[in-house]
């Protein structure tokens, strides 16, 4: 879903100025894969993007830690999390949303335009 706008706030001869504003998300999962755990996309060796069933194409992959019963990261007896003993999605690279505000001044044949 994206939605775009675009404004002329003012306008006088040969001088003008535009707003422009565009806010977007995308929002996917991926529902089957035959059978297969996942599905490497690319990546370094240790966190890769992965095709997952059940979650967005190309989560993260990689090594995660163990946990308590209470979801928290267990730690060893001197204070460190351990590993747990199987890789899993770790993140989710897609923000939430996305969106811009630009601005172009122009005069005659000269423009300038700001993204923000």
């Amino acid at each position: 879903m994206e939605v775009d706008f675009g404004y002329d706030i003012f306008q006088i001869e040969d001088f003008k100025i535009n707003l422009t504003a565009n806010w977007s998300y995308y929002r996917n999962k991926v529902l089957d894969l035959k059978g297969v755990e996942s599905i490497r996309l690319g990546g370094l060796s240790a966190v890769s993007g992965r095709a997952v069933e059940g979650y967005p194409l190309g989560v993260f992959w990689g090594t995660k830690f163990s946990r308590n019963d209470d979801g928290s990261i267990f730690l060893n007896s001197i204070g460190f999390p351990t590993l747990a003993p199987e890789n899993g999605v770790i993140g989710d690279p897609h923000p939430d949303w996305q969106g811009g505000l630009g601005t172009t001044v122009s005069w005659k044949n000269l423009n300038l335009y700001f993204l923000f």
